[in-house]
């Protein structure tokens, strides 16, 4: 999974860096007014924040690769069948140009409807498997998110609740490396199998 976004404007941007600030405070139990990490309830905040980039996961867990794979093979042979019906028409197309001459103006218009029909039923055929694709696709990252939440989980838990943010860097200006969990995530993700 790609991820993109429009350019956005240098106040916009420092809006959001603001939000996701406050944010993180807030979930932390920090209190930005008070610099000795006391949080709302008076305390002392121990809780850690972790950050995990996903398209790392993403690229480098087992059960991804072995997605991808699986669906690119698939994709060669939905390929493979479609370019021999191109190949049938561009037959067809080039019979029609030699037999021109011999045939009568209904039989050549005939015989053009004909390709243009296998012609709309190709484009069609092509559409319809781009769209099954993407949905198997689309499946496939449904489970894999759903086990990275699962493995997300865990290791929140492992970590006495810790809060895990995706690394962003829209959002997550500066994280020290030791709070980066994401080779964590890939070698428990990789020790799954996806159901």
């Amino acid at each position: 999974m790609f991820y993109s976004y429009a350019p956005m404007s240098k106040s916009h941007f420092l809006n959001l860096r603001g939000i996701s600030t406050a944010i993180v405070f807030m979930l932390v139990g920090m209190n930005p007014l008070f610099p000795s990490g006391v949080g709302a309830a008076g305390g002392a905040s121990t809780q850690q924040v972790f950050t995990v980039d996903l398209q790392k996961v993403i690229d480098q867990a087992t059960i991804a690769q072995s997605a991808r794979t699986d669906l690119q093979s698939e994709m060669k042979k939905r390929e493979g069948a479609l370019a021999e019906k191109r190949g049938a028409i561009e037959k067809l197309k080039a019979d029609l140009q030699k037999q021109v001459s011999l045939l009568s103006s209904a039989a050549v218009a005939e015989r053009q409807e004909a390709i243009t029909k296998r012609e709309r039923e190709l484009a069609a055929d092509f559409e319809a498997q781009r769209d099954e694709l993407g949905r198997k696709s689309d499946a496939q990252m449904r489970k894999i998110f759903a086990e990275i939440d699962v493995v997300l989980a865990e290791l929140a838990k492992d970590k006495d609740n810790a809060i895990i943010i995706e690394r962003d860097p829209r959002l997550v200006l500066y994280a020290a490396p030791a709070l980066d969990i994401t080779p964590e995530v890939v070698k428990r993700l990789n020790q799954k199998k996806l159901g």
